[in-house]
């Protein structure tokens, strides 16, 4: 959120008011978007929205990576993507689906393309 806002966007917490979609966003075009923010302490997997969402041009995805996740002030890996490539991304896990990125043979070969990519959320 603190980062949308450095960027100047208008930033809204969801509350839990709108499924899947933890931020609403206005960015300084005007354009309204929806953000879902996955955050794991490096377990290997981001358990994301089970809903097909390619087609979703107003929703995006950051996914973060604490490495230290204990560590208050350590600062995780960010990949920021459009919902359309995150519904490539989606694998069935268990009761659920999810995005791996745990070991190489699971993870998506362009994820590291995605890093710190705010650029996208515009």
């Amino acid at each position: 959120m603190s980062q949308l806002m450095r960027l100047g966007h208008q930033v809204v917490p969801t509350l839990g008011g709108f499924s899947g979609v933890e931020l609403l966003v206005r960015t300084p075009a005007g354009r309204q978007l929806e953000v879902v923010v996955r955050g794991v302490p490096d377990n290997g997997r981001w358990l994301v929205n089970e809903e097909p969402e390619g087609e979703m041009d107003q929703r995006f995805y950051v996914l973060l990576n604490y490495k230290r996740f204990e560590e208050a002030r350590a600062y995780p890996m960010v990949f920021v993507m459009p919902a359309s490539r995150a519904e490539g991304m989606k694998s069935e896990r268990g009761r659920g689906k999810a995005i791996v990125f745990g070991s190489k043979k699971q993870c998506p070969p362009d994820l590291d393309r995605w890093a710190e990519a705010w650029a996208v959320i515009q």
